[in-house]
C-alpha cells in the first residue's frame, strides 16, 4: 500500500502515447497548406485543418480530476471523447491526406482505439486491423514501433481471451517487452515505459547488468522520464541489502538519533507522511508492534515528509505516537528521502541486531519479520 508522488481509466500511460505539440504541428501545417489543399474541396481550409488538429489534441486530455470518484460518469465521458477523436481523425485525414501531422494523429488514433475497446468491454478489431495496415506499408522507424507497440497489445489480448494461462501470458509479456525494449528504446510514445518494464523484469531475475543496460537506455533516450528517479532508487536498494544501514538526526524533540549505535536492537525505519493515507492506516499496525515488541528489543525511528511542522505535531499528539521523528518541512526535497531514494510513502527499512539492512518491503509481514528478528 504505497502513495507514489506522482490514471487513465483505460490503464494508459498518462499522457505518453502521441505527443501531439500543437503550436509545431499548426507552424508545419501552414507550410504545407498549400499542398494539401484540394480545387475541388474549397471548404478545406488551413484553418479547417488547425481546428481539427487542436480538437484531436484537447480530446486526449484526461477530464477532470474530480470525475474520477464517479467511475461510470467517468468511463462513459472518456468513451464518448476517445470516439469523437476518432471519427476527427479520419475527417483530417480524408480531408487532408498529405497533412504533416498524419503519423502523429495515426498514434493517437491506435491509442483511442485500445482505450474504446477496453472501456466498451470488446475486442480491439479495429485496433488490430490499423496496426495491420500500418506495418504493411512503409511507415518509418517512429510510427512502426508505435504500431508494433499496440500489437503486442492486442495480442496480449487475443492469447488471453483464447484461454492461456497466467504462467503462459506472463512468458509472453516478458518476451514481447523484451523485443519492443531491444527493437525500438528510442520510441517517443512508449519508450520509456517498456524499458521501465524490462528494468524491473530484469531485477526480479537477478540479471542485475542487463537491467542496468535497459536503464542506461532509459536516461540515454528519455531524460526527462520520471521513472528515473525511482528505478535509480531499485538499483540502490538492490545495492544496500544485507549492508551496514547508516542513519543520523536531531529529532522534534531536540534528541540525536543514530541507529548505527541501536546495536543489539532490531530497528524500523519508516518514511511517512501525515496526508498519506495509506501511512495513516497503518498507524495502528506500528503501534502495536511498538508496544508488544519495544521491551524485547524493537526500536522505530519515523523520517516525515510533511511540509508543516503544526500539522506534524498535531498528528503526532492525536495519535500518541512516541518513536522519534525526523522533520525538515522539505517533503520529498529532504536530504534524507533523497538519500535512500525514497519515491513513495510509506517506505520501511528493517535493521537487524548488529545494523544490518535486511528488508525494504515488510508490508504485510511486518509483525513475523519482527519477531524473525529479534530471534535471531
Amino acid at each position: 500500500m504505497r502513495r507514489a508522488r506522482g490514471c487513465r481509466a483505460c490503464g494508459l500511460p498518462p499522457g505518453r502515447v502521441a505527443g501531439l505539440l500543437v503550436i509545431g504541428l499548426l507552424v508545419a501545417v501552414a507550410r504545407h497548406s498549400t499542398e494539401s489543399a484540394r480545387a475541388d474541396e474549397p471548404a478545406a481550409t488551413p484553418a479547417d485543418q488547425e481546428a481539427l488538429l487542436k480538437r484531436i489534441a484537447e480530446l486526449s486530455q484526461d477530464p477532470e480530476r474530480d470525475m474520477w470518484m464517479r467511475p461510470k460518469a467517468y468511463r462513459k465521458l472518456v468513451l464518448g471523447r476517445r470516439e469523437e477523436q476518432t471519427a476527427k481523425i479520419d475527417e483530417l485525414l480524408k480531408r487532408f491526406p498529405e497533412t504533416p501531422a498524419t503519423e502523429v494523429v495515426l498514434e493517437y488514433k491506435m491509442e483511442s482505439l485500445f482505450a474504446i475497446a477496453t472501456l466498451s468491454q470488446q475486442p480491439p478489431t479495429e485496433l488490430k486491423a490499423l496496426v495491420e495496415e500500418i506495418l504493411a506499408g512503409q511507415p518509418g522507424k517512429s510510427l512502426e514501433g508505435t504500431a508494433s507497440f499496440w500489437k503486442f497489445k492486442v495480442d496480449v489480448y487475443e492469447k488471453s481471451a483464447a484461454g492461456a494461462s497466467e504462467e503462459e501470458l506472463v512468458a509472453f509479456r516478458k518476451q514481447g517487452l523484451a523485443h519492443l525494449a531491444d527493437e525500438y528504446p528510442e520510441n517517443k510514445n512508449f519508450g520509456d515505459v517498456v524499458l521501465g518494464n524490462m528494468i524491473q523484469v530484469r531485477l526480479m531475475e537477478g540479471r542485475i547488468e542487463k537491467a542496468r543496460e535497459y536503464y542506461e537506455a532509459l536516461k540515454t533516450y528519455h531524460p526527462d522520464s520520471p521513472l528515473i528517479e525511482p528505478l535509480s532508487g531499485e538499483f540502490w536498494r538492490r545495492e544496500a541489502l544485507a549492508k551496514p544501514f547508516e542513519l543520523e538526526f536531531t529529532d522534534l524533540r531536540g534528541h540525536k538519533v543514530d541507529v548505527s549505535k541501536m546495536r543489539g536492537k532490531v530497528v524500523l525505519v519508516e518514511f511517512w507522511a501525515s496526508w498519506c493515507v495509506p501511512c495513516v492506516i497503518s498507524v495502528p499496525e506500528l503501534k502495536h508492534v511498538y508496544n508488544k515488541y519495544h521491551d524485547l528489543g524493537l526500536e522505530i525511528v519515523g523520517v516525515n515528509l510533511d511540509v508543516q511542522r503544526q500539522q506534524l505535531e498535531g498528528f503526532l499528539r492525536a495519535n500518541q505516537i512516541p518513536w522519534p521523528q525526523y522533520f525538515d518541512g522539505k517533503a520529498w526535497n529532504s536530504p534524507l528521502a533523497k538519500k535512500y531514494r525514497v519515491s513513495a510513502v510509506p517506505t520501511m527499512f528493517l535493521v537487524d541486531k548488529k545494523g544490518i539492512l535486511r528488508s525494504m518491503d515488510v508490508q504485510g509481514r511486518l509483525e513475523s519479520e519482527i519477531t524473525r528478528l529479534l530471534a535471531e
